[in-house]
């Protein structure tokens, strides 16, 4: 009886740190999804995930941790926590999971200018989401592939997409508004600015009144101060990049603010304040050069990857010419063994003639 007791009590004594463990992941990880990005819950979370056996949950980590670092522009921790997702998910054959780690990593890749690359991953994450049936999945990433169409220089072919999944009536409300602010942004680069304006409005309206999208609202704004830059009408240019500054005050975006204080300086240029359009060009530089830095050292990462790659495709074939080399050493050793082998097979009929020989003789002299 005393040694069961004594085994329950281990038992506890492990178990119970553990779920309680488990308890404050869960805890971190629903903070976090709520778009708390605080550095106490992504400290935490990194914390707790070092020693969880939980594969469900870790998951679920390293998916927020990608969100919260993408979010907070840190792009090469946020692609390497989705990295770390997609393995998970992969070894457990969870096809929406794998979808979605490949779509974000997708994103990052396109953010960088690798749109090769960030095709490969969205087209991957589409096949995924069409082969269990997730078709807001697929159309969100129809969304994303025509950004790279645009990029590469194939415009009619992304407006053609995009007129057809805005026309879709099954479309959900987030991935319309998305479809609609890149109608815009097309148009606002073929200098068609008033139907670009059309569209920004468009996707406003749909997303205006729903929250935790602040970042794509700044979006929204930035693209109309934007189009009123370029009709020259200030006013409303200031109008809109103030709105995308007032909800900046809650948003850690070095890109934004960047954009944001770029506008402010061509909108204070144009109304001939140079004064002030001078301080928001400086303000500008300063966020556009931590902005780059975020890209910069997930740029050296991917070329430390390749040069990773690189070093062990060439240890690859050292190691293969070894091998041949050393199959070549045992042939030829064999070889030796064989001739050594009938060497000594030769020699020991020639002992045998030349004693029976000398038997022979022997035998004559006896007679």
């Amino acid at each position: 009886m005393l040694k069961k007791i004594i085994i329950i009590l281990l038992c506890s004594s492990f178990i119970f740190p553990l779920f309680a463990q488990n308890k404050s992941l869960v805890k971190a990880v629903d903070e976090a999804k709520n778009k708390k990005y605080n550095s106490n819950v992504i400290s935490e979370i990194e914390y707790l995930l070092q020693d969880s056996k939980d594969e469900k949950l870790n998951l679920e980590a390293f998916s927020v941790l990608g969100d919260a670092y993408k979010y907070l522009e840190v792009y090469d921790k946020a692609y390497d926590f989705y990295k770390k997702g997609l393995k998970l998910a992969e070894k457990n054959k969870l096809t929406k999971k794998i979808g979605l780690f490949k779509e974000n990593l997708g994103s990052i890749q396109f953010q960088l200018g690798n749109y090769d690359k960030s095709f490969v991953l969205y087209s991957n994450s589409k096949n995924c989401f069409k082969r269990i049936g997730f078709l807001d999945g697929v159309d969100r990433v129809k969304g994303n592939i025509a950004l790279i169409d645009i990029k590469t220089g194939h415009k009619e072919r992304a407006i053609q997409m995009l007129v057809q999944m805005k026309n879709n009536p099954k479309i959900d409300l987030f991935t319309k508004a998305t479809t609609y602010l890149t109608l815009g942004n097309i148009y606002l680069e073929t200098s068609e600015t008033q139907l670009a304006i059309n569209y920004y409005l468009q996707s406003l309206s749909l997303i205006e009144n729903i929250h935790k999208k602040e970042k794509f609202k700044v979006l929204i704004y930035q693209n109309l101060a934007e189009s009123y830059l370029a009709l020259k009408q200030y006013e409303k240019a200031f109008f809109y990049n103030q709105k995308s500054d007032v909800l900046l005050q809650k948003i850690n975006s070095n890109e934004l603010k960047s954009t944001l204080y770029l506008f402010y300086s061509k909108i204070y240029q144009g109304k001939s304040e140079f004064k002030k359009a001078y301080e928001n060009l400086l303000l500008h530089q300063k966020f556009e050069a931590l902005a780059d830095n975020s890209k910069y050292v997930l740029k050296i990462e991917n070329i430390e990857t390749l040069n990773k790659i690189e070093t062990q495709k060439q240890n690859l074939q050292i190691k293969e010419q070894k091998i041949k080399l050393l199959k070549s050493e045992e042939f030829v050793a064999r070889i030796k063994i064989f001739c050594l082998i009938l060497i000594l097979i030769g020699v020991l009929f020639l002992l045998f003639y030349l004693i029976k020989k000398q038997r022979n003789k022997v035998k004559l002299l006896s007679h």
